[in-house]
């Protein structure tokens, strides 16, 4: 399977390979900047809470699945952890975007270091605490 396009995508394709025959092998190519840091990124999959997703989720998983949510609003209601086989990242693609999509992908960008730096220093404290107190 092939998923071109953005998050939405690259999310619903990878759940739908993530469940055809208990999981086939797909290729990822995120064509926007959100999709190419983020989303195609960790092989999460999922179906949010739009109905036309719900349905088409319902065709893959057991009805009281798709009744529950884990969020009043349904986010993350079906989902599967899927990665790709690849990712293709073609920067040219970003030339074809809105400025306001440059823009939510760019903050994402920006705060992915941050936070990754963050998880790695509380992580670096607990092993000093550790090795401190024997």
């Amino acid at each position: 399977m092939l998923a071109l396009g953005g998050g939405v995508v690259g999310d619903l394709t990878g759940f739908v390979a993530s469940t055809y025959m208990r999981g086939v092998p797909f290729i990822q190519v995120p064509t926007t900047l959100l999709a190419m840091v983020d989303s195609s990124i960790g092989g999460k999959t999922g179906i949010g809470p739009s109905p036309s997703h719900l349905v088409l989720a319902c065709l893959f998983v057991s009805a009281d699945c798709c009744s529950r949510t884990d969020t009043p609003a349904g986010k993350n209601l079906v989902g599967a952890f899927h990665n790709p086989l690849a990712v293709v990242v073609d920067i040219e693609l970003l030339n074809t975007l809105p400025r306001r999509e440059l823009c939510n992908g760019s903050a994402l960008a920006l705060a992915q270091p941050v936070r990754v730096y963050s998880i790695l220093h509380r992580l670096l404290l607990l092993l000093l605490l550790r090795l401190q107190n024997g």
